[in-house]
This record gives C-alpha cells, structure tokens and sequence, in this order.
C-alpha cells in the first residue's frame, strides 16, 4: 500500500502516502497487533467510549484565507496539512466557499484525516490521531464541523459509510470490521493472515457488497489485489481483471454500482494512477495514465459523471482535481490548488 520512490521531476520527495503508511505501519507493529493497520481485531465492542474526556474540537468552522465566494456547488470533504497538521476541510466542487472544520486544540495536537460524508451529508467520519505518538481511531463530527466524538478507542481506520448512513466499515488492526454509525455493535467481517493486510473497504450503492484490498506489504514493495465479498463478510473473491498493477487500492464503486473506481501502480516507475473496472472484472481500463505524476485517492461525484482526486501534476505539493469520468478535462479545484501543503484523500457527495 502506497510503496512509492519519489515524486516527478527529479525533487528527490517521498510520496506523502508513503510517508503516511510507513509512519502508521511502523508504529503500529511495534505495538504486537494492538491497534491501527497491525492489529488482531476482536469484533466486540469492548473499546468503545462515551465518555471522551480530552479537549473539545472547535465549535465554529474556520474560513481559509484565499476561498472566494460562488455559486453554490456539490460539496468535496478532504484534508490538508496547510497549517502543519493535516486538518479537515470541505470545499464546493466549483473551488468556492472553503473551510476548516478541525483544528488542534489548546496543546493537544491531532491528525485529522480521512473524511467521508454519509449518505445524508449531515455527518462526517474520519480518523484522529494524537501527535505525535497516539494511536488512529476513528471520529464523527455534524458537517460543519461541530460536535467531534470518538466511535472507537482501540484502534481504527478508514472509514466508510454503508448507503443508508446506519453503518459504517473500517480497518480495525487487520481485519475488516463494521460497527453502527453510533460506534456500537462492533463486528469483523474479514482478517487477514500476518503476513498480509487489508484495506479501504467501501459498500456497493445497494448495500450487499463490499469492496477492499488484500495482499502483502513488505520491504521490497506491495502487492495488494482488489476483492469482492458479502455485506455479512461471506464469499470473499478477488477481483481478477486484465488490467491490473500490483498494486491496486482505495476502490470505490460508481453511483449506479455497475463500475469500481480505483487507484493502481502499473509498474513502471511506480507512479500511481487511476483505472475503472467492471464489477465483474471486465473492460478494466487506466482512465489517467501518467508517468510523471502521482494520482491517488479517486472519488466519484454525487452523479457519476465526474472523479475527483488528488496529485502533484503541478509540482511538489498534492492538490485535488477534477475530471470527467473518463479522465478527460482534468481541473483543478481552485484555490484548493493554490495553497501551501499537501490536500488529499477527497469524498464528494
């Protein structure tokens, strides 16, 4: 997952996903399989607490100098480290009207990363991680920003909703495991063996499937498949298509659930890039194909027509763009792109 070299024209930069898996991986093995991507999940609900002492997050979402004001547009979650630490942000698609809707608290400082919308758009999930040391669990907070709360205690990660809002998947150590939108009824659908991991799970638009990515991460790189299996965590198959890398991750289903969205390494000069697929593994194709620049994290828009993502084809630092779902037109969403820091791992809804 996300074993990159570095980043195009020749700045020698490690590819900030790399940064982030190698910081989550190291730490988390070192803890023996307790908590984050290392982790043996228990599918109880023993970790959960409603009593979270720590310091409140903000109570008003903050305005980023630069946004300008628009029409109303379809609304991107994202974070972004423009301040330091990463912090959420949501953005009109249109590039209008951003703001912040974390920030550190008193002397507490947190990543707050890897944000989705349910289906409502009322909440968003994501993950908090105490600097510099703590351990990832997964939050939810009102849209706007206000009333952040813990959902788990003992470890979690990328978070997803199912399609009536009532649930939600993660990655509980090395298993994959879904708990109700209330942080209760904790339950692992899927573990991976030790020397394997498991990944971005996401529910198909009817609820009955979920999609992931399992295989192995090692030293001399990642070789992680994209698979199918029951809402209930039954009838595990992969996802065998002909156009594949050995790296194949953050899948995401269209809309209309007839096709996967997903982020793959094709093997030549490991720079990641953004393909479709079948849900049947069938007319698999790279939709942006690169060899200069990094193109990770890809979202589908609210109808289907459109991906969001995030890249660096502007130059050392990642910023979201648009395109049309065949990867053609590819925008940027201003000022998104014109700030300091890295922005990624967008949802659109």
């Amino acid at each position: 997952m996300w074993c990159h070299k570095s980043v195009g024209q020749g700045s020698g930069r490690t590819d900030y996903r790399t940064k982030s898996l190698r910081a989550a991986v190291g730490a988390l093995l070192a803890m023996g399989g307790m908590l984050g991507l290392a982790g043996c999940g228990g599918g109880t609900g023993s970790g959960l607490n409603s009593s979270f002492s720590d310091q409140p997050f903000p109570t008003t979402a903050t305005p980023v100098p630069g946004a300008t004001p628009g029409k109303p547009s379809s609304q991107i979650v994202f974070d972004a480290n423009r301040t330091g630490d990463f912090q959420i942000y949501t953005v009109n698609a249109n590039g209008t009207e951003m703001k912040r809707l974390t920030a550190d608290s008193g002397t507490i400082k947190r990543d707050n990363t890897l944000p989705v919308f349910n289906p409502a758009r009322t909440k968003i999930a994501y993950v908090s991680k105490t600097l510099p040391s703590g351990d990832p669990n997964i939050y939810i907070m009102d849209a706007d920003g206000t009333n952040g709360k813990p959902l788990t205690t003992e470890g979690g990660y990328a978070p997803s909703f199912s399609p009536d809002g009532s649930q939600l998947l993660f990655v509980k150590g090395h298993s994959i495991a879904v708990m109700d939108s209330d942080g209760s009824h904790v339950k692992v659908l899927t573990t991976a063996g030790s020397n394997e991991s498991v990944g971005d799970p996401s529910f198909s638009p009817d609820g009955k499937t979920i999609v992931f990515y399992s295989g192995n991460v090692g030293q001399f790189g990642s070789f992680l498949s994209l698979y199918l299996m029951d809402a209930d965590g039954k009838n595990k198959r992969q996802l065998k298509m002909q156009t594949a890398g050995p790296t194949n991750i953050h899948a995401r289903f269209s809309p209309d659930g007839h096709k996967i969205l997903f982020e793959t390494d094709l093997g030549r000069n490991s720079f990641n890039q953004i393909s479709v697929v079948n849900t049947d593994g069938s007319n698999s194709k790279t939709v942006i194909n690169d060899t200069k620049f990094f193109y990770n994290q890809p979202a589908w828009s609210p109808d289907g027509s459109k991906i969001v993502f995030s890249s660096n084809r502007l130059g050392s630092h990642y910023h979201l763009y648009t395109a049309n779902a065949d990867g053609s037109h590819i925008t940027p969403v201003t000022p998104v792109t014109s700030g300091p820091g890295d922005d990624k791992d967008p949802d659109w809804r």
